[in-house]
């Protein structure tokens, strides 16, 4: 029986066409084609099971892997953490991408995605790390966009094994005000169509 971490089909886009692609998916010219990755599930502390999705670069690993907190619903379904991610994987990275709680693929009420449920749901995606072969758990970042930039922010503050963030909004300042200082090196973007200035930071930051 074949091994379900290795049913993985990757569907590379250089980040040209990602970018192109996203503005046509915001203009309704053209519908989402999704990069498949490893489809997974993983639980928070409150019992609730989190819908994700593991996209693995070619080559030997372990890898280097980005935890991507999309913005709003979305989560792993939209455009910008889905072009964020193919960039990630073809400058070598491995990219973890989730639904929020009650949003999505994932259990529980939408009502229940406050910024506190996040933060969990962030943690709890970062243990989920550990069952993965192809990761090394040593060479972890953070990437949050939009209103996933607290949850990024405050996780990358108080666990060690962070290396690096990236955090992607209009006031990526704004977003993160309240969190803990960051401990780690940042990188603050304002568009999410930078994908490749992003991937190539967290490339160097994870050497």
């Amino acid at each position: 029986m074949a091994d379900p971490k290795r049913a993985i089909t990757r569907d590379i886009v250089p980040d040209e066409g990602v970018v192109s692609r996203a503005e046509r998916w915001r203009a309704g010219e053209e519908p989402p084609a999704r990069a498949e990755g490893l489809g997974v599930s993983f639980k928070t502390p409150k019992g609730l099971r989190l819908a994700g999705e593991l996209l693995v670069p070619e080559g030997p690993g372990p890898h280097p892997v980005v935890v991507v907190a999309g913005a709003g619903v979305g989560g792993k379904a939209s455009p910008e953490s889905r072009a964020l991610a193919q960039t990630l994987c073809a400058q070598g990275m491995a990219a973890f991408l989730f639904d929020w709680t009650g949003c999505g693929d994932s259990e529980g009420d939408r009502a229940q995605c406050n910024p506190g449920q996040q933060l969990e749901d962030m943690r709890a995606a970062v243990e989920a790390l550990g069952a993965f072969d192809e990761l090394d758990g040593t060479r972890v970042a953070l990437a949050g966009l939009g209103s996933g930039v607290p949850a990024a922010t405050r996780a990358g503050a108080e666990d060690p094994r962070i290396r690096a963030l990236v955090l992607i909004a209009p006031d990526p300042e704004a977003a993160a005000a309240g969190a803990a200082p960051p401990r780690v090196p940042v990188l603050r973007l304002t568009d999410a169509r930078e994908a490749a200035r992003a991937a190539t930071w967290l490339r160097k930051q994870m050497a």
